[in-house]
């Protein structure tokens, strides 16, 4: 077995073309009976963001590469037709036989530059998803990323295929514009502004509809809303910092590792004494468990500094034994640090949890009755010590909803005709997963619109704006 994992790891350096400089950070060998593969991770040791990611499958076939450029090539750039020819050669390097399952699609150009030329195998001249491969390349002709999903082994043919426009009809009947708050990613949609805005956000009764009429079989939720509790001031006043809430102690801790993650700054911190012995393992388990382990995980926003989130890894166990209502008190003193208009921007959900360590406690922004998205916060606290363990804080400040009205100005039956007027059907394979059975592709019509350069994701709720989110893929 040795000499096979030695062969594994030189195939798979071979293939990455892995600088000599570069370390062997991840080499794990997983076995199962129809998803064996081979995994492994070269790190450049001087920056911790670069890297070179390679998977091989039982038969030590190549199924995913992932890695930075490393060439400086400052030639003239190739054209896409050259640059297709380099991707597709590597593909067939690998897998000899591509042409004859696989059929061109799509070629894509990244914010980068770099292009991704991806290809399916298809069935009545569609593309079945999550089969054949992608290939990422620079303009350069470097290959940094590659991908292969092979044939669709299951495909179940619809004995008739209703037309077009029954599809729209079965689709938009009951159609309904739920008001909601949301902030308009300018990374995620066009014209966004990163600002919380009061939209319309379409509901159609089935998000798609087999071929030939068949509504989808799925078992019908009973929605049984809970009433949000307001929020009281805590009985107790505290006048502890964010560090002294959630145990961190700097004098005693170092910082290990920073990212700039994009909106925000994330650090792990661990005391030294806690630091994890070298292991000669390297596993994926092995490799988590020494990043993670006794340590404290840190994001904070870039512009405002507001405590995002956190996560403690410590093994804490203190003497106390705290009641369900000293959590929840402790929890409100955190929030009330973070916010100190809580009462006035949250509301709690009832359902608390606790178990012999930890209590749970769930809160959401409110506005209203609005529903606001990504506005849920998240507090864990430690039974025996008192100390937030975990904290997940909402997506958009607080403040910024303030201004927001409290219902919208464009009527729904406005929104539902913005909406109708975009709104098309396609035929497209959905791949089914079921339990304990055989995974198989049905073809389904699906939502599109056509005329837009995305998906149709909202209405603008006060100037009935089309928000069109962006294809990021």
């Amino acid at each position: 077995m040795p000499i096979l994992t030695d062969q594994l790891k030189e195939k798979a350096k071979t293939i990455g073309r892995v600088p000599t400089n570069y370390e062997l950070e991840i080499e794990d060998y997983h076995e199962h009976e129809t998803d064996s593969r081979s995994v492994f991770l070269w790190k450049e040791p001087n920056d911790d963001d670069k890297g070179i990611w390679i998977e091989l499958d039982k038969d030590s076939h190549l199924i995913k590469l992932a890695k930075d450029a490393i060439s400086d090539n400052k030639e003239s750039p190739l054209s896409n037709e050259q640059l297709k020819e380099i991707s597709l050669h590597f593909a067939l390097e690998h897998y000899p036989e591509t042409l004859k399952f696989f059929t061109f699609e799509k070629i894509d150009e990244l914010t980068n530059g770099d292009l991704r030329f991806t290809f399916n195998h298809e069935k009545l001249e569609l593309p079945l998803p999550n089969t054949g491969f992608s290939v990422r390349i620079t303009k350069a002709g470097e290959i940094v990323d590659f991908r292969y999903d092979g044939i669709a082994k299951k495909i179940v043919s619809p004995e008739k295929i209703i037309n077009k426009e029954e599809a729209k009809r079965t689709l938009l009947n009951e159609l309904e514009m739920e008001p909601m708050i949301t902030v308009l990613s300018k990374g995620i949609y066009e014209n966004g502004d990163d600002l919380p805005h009061l939209v319309f956000e379409p509901n159609l009764r089935f998000h798609q509809l087999l071929a030939n009429g068949t509504a989808p079989q799925f078992e019908q939720e009973v929605d049984t809303p809970k009433q949000l509790v307001p929020l009281a001031k805590p009985i107790k006043t505290s006048t502890k910092d964010i560090d002294a809430f959630i145990g961190l102690d700097r004098s005693a801790f170092k910082l290990i590792r920073e990212q700039d993650m994009g909106d925000v700054i994330g650090t792990v911190w661990r005391m030294d004494e806690d630091e994890p012995e070298k292991v000669s393992s390297r596993s994926l388990n092995d490799f988590f468990q020494q990043r993670n382990d006794h340590t404290i995980k840190l994001q904070v926003d870039k512009n405002s500094k507001q405590l995002k989130g956190m996560f403690s890894f410590l093994e804490r166990e203190g003497d106390l034994q705290l009641s369900l209502a000293e959590c929840e008190d402790i929890a409100l003193q955190f929030l009330y640090h973070l916010y100190p208009k809580t009462d006035q921007y949250f509301r709690m959900k009832p359902d608390r949890q606790a178990d012999e360590t930890s209590a749970w406690f769930h809160f959401e922004l409110y506005h209203g009755g609005i529903h606001v998205r990504f506005g849920f916060v998240s507090i864990t606290v430690n039974r025996t010590t008192g100390h937030i363990d975990q904290y997940l804080g909402p997506e958009i400040h607080p403040e910024l909803i303030t201004s927001l009205p409290l219902e919208p100005t464009v009527s729904e039956e406005k929104a539902k005709q913005l909406f109708t007027r975009f709104f098309d059907v396609e035929l497209q394979w959905e791949k089914e997963y079921v339990e304990d059975s055989e995974d198989y592709y049905q073809l389904v019509y699906k939502p599109v619109s056509p005329n837009l350069t995305g998906k149709l994701a909202f209405i603008e709720a006060v100037n009935s704006e089309i928000i069109v989110e962006k294809d990021l893929y």
